[in-house]
């Protein structure tokens, strides 16, 4: 019995630790990271659509550099976030009007000019 209680108290230490190791607790003081990533690409079929057209009229434009190309694009609910490193301001004002034009106007536009 006193070993049930035992395992039992460890189980419950390690999950009240894990919990707080996390930042779950309503006391954290921890700040959530709430910009967009990769994985937070939707998986309906139209926010894929949407990711993969405007991936593919931003790979055919000659123009765009190899860094523009591989920049992050995630569709969620039909609005779209471009995220990641362009070559040129005008790089990043080419790629977000294609965005643009492909989502109907519904771009958040994180991307950054490396220097």
């Amino acid at each position: 019995m006193k070993f049930r209680h035992l395992f039992i108290g460890f189980l419950i230490s390690a999950v009240a630790c894990t919990t707080l190791a996390k930042g779950d607790d309503q006391y954290s003081t921890t700040t959530k990271d709430t910009t967009t990533k990769a994985t937070d690409q939707g998986m309906n079929e139209s926010d894929t659509t949407l990711t993969r057209s405007i991936r593919e009229k931003i790979n055919s434009d000659g123009s765009v550099s190899m860094m523009g190309k591989n920049i992050t694009i995630v569709s969620q609910n039909g609005m779209v976030t471009l995220k990641g490193a362009v070559a040129s301001q005008e790089e990043k004002k080419k790629i977000s009007r294609i965005a643009n034009e492909v989502s109907g106007n519904k771009v958040t536009d994180q991307m950054t000019v490396r220097k």
